[in-house]
């Protein structure tokens, strides 16, 4: 069995092409055996063409892989014998399909971002190779043309060329900058689009004056986002509690306006009763936003892009976690959000209705 020694590859390290090395660093050895092994080793030859000093033929026989160079399958560029460059790839999109992982969740956005950023795309919306990407996956320029903002921010091929600038003499700075940011992004991708709907299908789901209400126990990060799109429902508030830790998270949607200020009345008036807590708070001051000094578990925040009231956060991870149930913690939704409510009303709920078992 043949195997191979590593990749040839154009100098100047880019996005592109480092986004080729880390398919291959993963998924490469079925069917270019030892490849992961050879660019563990960090066997890559950075080569124009003039410097090649065997054919690509030779190159290939002897166990060199060629990816953005050359006449091969896996160069995307206008050579000698392709007229023109190959429409809407790059070369990490034809080694995606080379090596049957272009279908895969995980991978999509990083393959997009490869190929805006080899376009040179971020930052030139009505360029013609804009133009050209709105025919070839118009959804696609529309989303980058909307985001163009932040786009020019994040393009990674410019983050990738002002690393190498400042060490020219390796390259493998740039790239294994590239490695980590590739590797979180593939987590990411991995559990919105592989761990969240499986966990979506475990969520209770209800609808309260047309607000699609959905609870769910996990602790997968990205659980409220995926929830919010169309495949996971369009949920409007999103109750998450962690299995691990306990807190808990509601988040809303920005597509309507929903008020949790009697929520949080609700909420910290049970973790008042709970605790035992005996000092009166005002109706005002139940609602109010951020954290209330004798009822620190919650804190209530007002943003454009929707309400939350969390039970902890990342910033801060130190939170009591809440010991209200999670079902009872639905139904103070419930309760909150089923009618125009007087706070006078949710303080007698407390009263009447929760006991401490």
């Amino acid at each position: 069995m043949k195997t191979w020694k590593g990749v040839i590859t154009h100098p100047k390290p880019h996005y592109d092409e480092n986004v080729c090395l880390k398919e291959l660093l993963i998924h490469g050895d079925k069917k270019y055996p030892g490849i992961g092994e050879a660019i563990e080793k960090k066997n890559v030859l950075f080569l124009r063409e003039n410097e090649f000093t065997m054919t690509e033929e030779e190159y290939e026989r002897e166990g060199w892989l060629l990816i953005g160079v050359g006449d091969g399958p896996l160069n995307e560029h206008a050579t000698a014998h392709n007229e023109g460059r190959k429409e809407g790839k790059c070369a990490a999109t034809l080694l995606s399909e080379d090596l049957g992982i272009d279908k895969l969740p995980e991978w999509k956005k990083i393959l997009q971002y490869a190929l805006v950023a080899d376009l040179g795309l971020f930052t030139h919306a009505n360029s013609e190779e804009m133009l050209e990407l709105k025919k070839i996956h118009p959804k696609l320029y529309k989303k980058l043309v909307s985001e163009l903002s932040t786009l020019r921010s994040v393009d990674p091929d410019t983050t990738t060329k002002l690393i190498h600038e400042k060490n020219p003499d390796n390259p493998w700075v740039a790239i294994e900058r590239d490695f980590t940011a590739i590797d979180a992004m593939l987590a990411e991708q991995y559990e919105f689009h592989v761990v969240a709907p499986k966990v979506a299908s475990t969520a209770r789901r209800e609808t309260i004056r047309n607000i699609s209400v959905v609870s769910v126990e996990t602790d997968c990060h990205v659980i409220a986002k995926y929830l919010r799109t169309k495949e996971g429902g369009r949920a409007d508030v999103i109750i998450q509690k962690s299995p691990t830790k306990g807190n808990v998270q509601i988040f809303t949607s920005n597509q309507i306006e929903t008020d949790l200020s009697n929520v949080a009345i609700l909420l910290r008036l049970v973790e008042q009763k709970i605790s035992g807590t005996k000092d009166f708070i005002s109706f005002e001051e139940l609602a109010r936003e951020g954290t209330i000094k004798s009822v620190s578990e919650w804190n209530y925040c007002k943003f454009e892009q929707g309400e939350m009231l969390l039970n902890g956060s990342h910033t801060a991870p130190n939170t009591l976690a809440t010991k209200i149930p999670l079902k009872d913690i639905f139904s103070a939704v419930r309760i909150a959000l089923s009618k125009k409510i007087e706070t006078t009303e949710l303080r007698r709920f407390v009263e009447r209705f929760y006991y401490v078992k």
